[in-house]
């Protein structure tokens, strides 16, 4: 791990929701879930692209803009106000504001729509990941690199005295509240104490591309990448996973933690595998999801494990 100096210069709506067959954890069985898919008239929301759970609803992000669960659907397009249909990304802030990253700008919605954009002060218009921090402000991964919002204006941020600006593609908070940055070629940088931390392939990633992170109790780490799967523990990487040791495909695209503890990996043409401590188990389309090329994945209050894949949504309901 490096430390570098941190430098201040972001269904068918008509939907077809098929119940396929039972199949899914302390010790994880497929057997305990039921898996129902869900396809829509309009091909661009089934490329799903991020799945997140806020207050009840799932939210679905796709190339088609962004479908609302919470019982029935609701769906927001640039008809409603977002500045384009492609969302990458969402989050939701400590007053309730909905923020929603797209190829074309970061909107807020809080009864009504505004859009920041480069000429706002933003990296670049591609936005890839948004989160609250801890103290309010609104952190955003773009294209360009990183910018902070304050609530009243935007802040870039860079890596080191050369103030690189990496491409972000993932952004999230760890259980003390610091911040864990992917990075498109720089591996995972952690901000903590005015400081960055660096993880990357010196340290035993298998890759610098990050795509996934995600936090396990007793300080566990996962992070997904481009060439496969690490468990990081206490300083250092402890297991890198494969195709040469369980997986289906290296091309790791989202994790979860359930509430039961198992470890949830989507890949891209391998399907979902999870691991629950002991063993490994691969859900495919073989076994009833609806395509093996998946991008999200979340668990909602209910413990159901949504499936986001290019080709619509799975539910595995307990």
């Amino acid at each position: 791990m490096k430390r570098r100096g941190l430098n201040i210069t972001v269904l068918m709506i008509g939907v077809c929701l098929v119940s396929l067959f039972a199949s899914s954890s302390v010790a994880f069985a497929l057997d305990d879930f039921t898996i129902s898919n869900i396809t829509n008239r309009d091909k661009d929301q089934n490329a799903v692209t991020n799945i997140y759970y806020f207050q009840d609803s799932v939210w679905i992000c796709t190339e088609g803009g962004v479908l609302k669960y919470s019982g029935g659907w609701t769906r927001y397009t640039t008809d409603q106000g977002l500045p384009g249909n492609l969302v990458t990304s969402m989050t939701m802030d400590s007053g309730g504001g909905l923020w929603f990253g797209t190829v074309d700008g970061l909107s807020r919605y809080d009864g009504s729509w505004t859009t920041y954009q480069s000429k706002d002060g933003l990296p670049s218009d591609t936005v890839y990941d948004v989160i609250e921090a801890d103290d309010g402000t609104i952190w955003v991964g773009t294209k360009g690199g990183i910018a902070r919002f304050d609530g009243t204006k935007w802040v870039r941020i860079g890596i080191g005295e050369e103030v690189l600006t990496p491409i972000i593609t993932r952004i999230v908070k760890d259980p003390v509240g610091d911040l864990w940055l992917g990075t498109y070629t720089m591996g995972v940088g952690i901000v903590t104490g005015g400081m960055w931390e660096i993880i990357d392939r010196d340290d035993g990633l298998p890759a610098n591309l990050i795509s996934a992170i995600a936090f396990a109790p007793e300080g566990e780490v996962w992070i997904g990448t481009s060439k496969g799967l690490a468990r990081y523990k206490n300083g250092s990487v402890k297991d890198v996973f494969t195709v040469k040791n369980e997986l289906l495909s290296n091309e790791i695209t989202s994790l979860v933690i359930d509430h039961e503890g198992s470890v949830w990996v989507g890949t891209w043409g391998g399907g979902v595998a999870v691991y629950d401590g002991r063993n490994w188990e691969l859900i495919t389309a073989a076994d009833g999801i609806v395509d093996d090329r998946v991008t999200a994945l979340v668990e909602d209050g209910d413990g159901t494990i949504w499936i986001g894949c290019w080709g619509g949504i799975s539910r595995l309901t307990r």
